[in-house]
């Protein structure tokens, strides 16, 4: 959702990467996710476990959110391989492809950082828990320059912070 594009933009910012590469975040963190339209709603809404069928399916999601947007003829290749990509990680454990750190661009590798803090967060809670989930299970899956800025970005005010102005409000 959002969240991963505002975090998505962060990262960026922090990186001080090119107006084209922070375009490229924006556009693509914003539609990462548009392939779920395709997923049937009984699959996107189920509670329990899915099954393998289910499962695949729903892992389809870059690629069909690939296909529509390239289909437009509208989008930049770099934000287009993010919304593939976007759940690739750097030791070829992510999908659609296994991609390796060489292999993705460092636009698609902010994109799926932040992409698994935020379902990290969702199942977890809270920001502590789902970054010490990210430093412990998934080091391996993104840079270390790259979780050390998430960290560093987060450390200031973790999300759900609440924050007095100097009008008090």
């Amino acid at each position: 959702g959002i969240s991963v594009s505002v975090l998505s933009m962060m990262i960026a910012h922090a990186l001080a990467l090119s107006k084209k590469e922070v375009r490229d975040i924006a556009l693509g963190s914003l539609f990462h996710d548009i392939g779920k339209l395709k997923v049937p709603e009984e699959i996107r809404r189920k509670r329990g476990e899915l099954s393998d069928v289910e499962t695949n399916f729903l892992k389809k999601h870059p690629n069909f959110g690939y296909d529509m947007l390239t289909r437009s003829g509208l989008f930049p290749e770099a934000m287009l391989d993010i919304v593939l990509h976007h759940h690739e990680y750097i030791d070829g454990s992510g999908f659609p492809d296994g991609l390796t750190e060489a292999k993705l661009l460092m636009t698609t590798q902010v994109v799926s950082l932040a992409n698994d803090y935020e379902t990290l967060l969702s199942k977890y809670h809270t920001p502590q828990i789902a970054l010490g989930i990210l430093f412990k299970n998934h080091s391996s899956k993104h840079s270390d320059k790259l979780i050390s800025v998430l960290v560093k970005i987060l450390g200031i005010y973790p999300p759900g912070t609440i924050v007095r102005l100097t009008d008090d409000s």
